[in-house]
């Protein structure tokens, strides 16, 4: 989560603060979300796009989820490959 935190930078609000395997990154609007859910998707990850009525308008998200024999580095690769790819449509 730290290193997400770190890689993807203040530009996105990631919601989760606890314990939780469940990262919430806020992208806010519905159409990029689920474009960059898919994106990712064809990159073999998978981040559940959360949208509206499911959360409040503007406020869409990924869900991740991270599990216990993930290795940092593939977290941290996932993370870059995440920003690089919210750069590609444009929300940071």
């Amino acid at each position: 989560y730290e290193i997400g935190v770190r890689l993807v930078g203040s530009e996105m609000c990631i919601r989760d603060r606890s314990t939780s395997h469940i990262i919430s990154i806020i992208i806010g609007d519905n159409l990029n979300t689920v474009n960059l859910s898919n994106n990712l998707k064809e990159l073999g990850y998978l981040a559940y796009a959360i949208k509206e009525p499911t959360v409040p308008k503007d406020t869409a998200r990924l869900r991740i989820s991270l599990t216990a024999d993930m290795k940092k580095e593939d977290i941290e690769t996932f993370f870059k490959t995440l920003k690089a790819e919210i750069k590609k449509i444009g929300v940071i």
